[in-house]
């Protein structure tokens, strides 16, 4: 008796996205000179402290953390959260495990109020699970926003467990795309046009925080603490290297 064997390849981000970080508001950290800017995956400091206990979120110095309660954080008024338990049977029905990071982080605003945003981003949920087309078994929900919708962050959610997180430059939701009327863009297409940008929720929250606790400082004139000096040197070294062989 023969027995035939089929092997499929399983989908994962990173087989779906291109690779890179968006790094957001007008900074020197990377030479950026608009709201958002792509950095080139490989350009980006390796990170050994975004632990799933987000503990990480106290190494703010008393400075800073006064600038950061009189502005713009997480713990916004536009959030809209709501559906997270709707959400989270969902994910659970399709066999998807949201992560814990994430739930814990959602569900708790304290931690919130510790991310600064310096383009005023808001966490917002998709009423549903996404599929990604032509990628059976992976899914996306949109959980951060920014203000003007110029980039949406997605959780990207698999049956074989991988996390990673998207951005794009347009709503995935099919009746957000009908609605927002993008200009010369097929739906399909804009699968293409975004970006995995981290490969996990800790990974992709620790530096959207790092990131934008070194933008509030640089523009207050703070000293860095020693964890945001760590993170800026190794971007500095990067571009000057990049500088160098070309």
């Amino acid at each position: 008796m023969l027995c035939f064997y089929v092997i499929t390849e399983v989908s994962n981000p990173n087989t779906i996205f291109r690779r890179a970080w968006m790094t957001a508001g007008h900074s020197d950290l990377w030479n950026c000179q608009a709201t958002y800017c792509t950095v080139p995956y490989e350009d980006l400091p390796r990170l050994s402290r975004a632990t799933d206990d987000l503990a990480w979120l106290d190494h703010t110095s008393p400075e800073l953390c006064r600038i950061i309660t009189a502005t713009s954080t997480l713990n916004s008024s536009d959030n809209q959260l709501a559906n997270l338990e709707a959400i989270a049977a969902k994910a659970k029905s399709l066999a998807l495990d949201l992560p814990q990071p994430f739930l814990r982080f959602l569900q708790a605003p304290e931690l919130q109020d510790k991310i600064p945003t310096c383009t005023a981003c808001f966490l917002a949920l998709s009423d549903d699970l996404v599929p990604i087309p032509d990628a059976e078994g992976q899914f996306l929900l949109r959980f951060l926003n920014d203000s003007q919708s110029c980039v949406m962050w997605y959780l990207c959610l698999g049956r074989q467990g991988n996390a990673g997180v998207v951005a794009s430059d347009y709503f995935f939701e099919p009746d957000i795309f009908d609605v927002m009327e993008y200009e010369g863009l097929k739906r399909e297409d804009i699968f293409r046009e975004a970006f995995l940008c981290a490969d996990t929720f800790a990974e992709f929250l620790y530096r959207f925080w790092v990131e934008n606790t070194i933008w509030y400082s640089l523009h207050e004139g703070l000293p860095l603490t020693t964890l945001q000096e760590e993170y800026r040197s190794q971007i500095n070294k990067k571009l000057y290297l990049k500088k160098e062989c070309r």
